[in-house]
């Protein structure tokens, strides 16, 4: 299983990957709204966490675009 990982704070960020990690699972980290925004061009995830309080673009417009992207990601839960 791929997790995207939408996290500004470096802590958090690497926090939220080392426990995944734990999980078995692949965390990709994106550090704002547009890294967030090119991965799901490339890649295909199997789930996403969301920070809401992003420097470029809040959470929920980040899963508003991803929601209307036409990409398989369209349809993976956000959380």
């Amino acid at each position: 299983m791929k997790i995207l990982v939408v996290e500004d704070t470096p802590l958090a960020a690497r926090m939220a990957g080392v426990i995944i990690e734990d999980l078995a699972f692949t965390p990709v980290i994106a550090m704002n709204a547009q890294q967030a925004l090119d991965l799901i061009k490339v890649q295909t995830f199997d789930f996403i966490f969301m920070d809401i309080g992003l420097p470029d673009l809040d959470g929920f417009q980040v899963a508003d675009s991803i929601r209307k992207s036409n990409t398989p990601n369209a349809a993976v839960p956000i959380i």
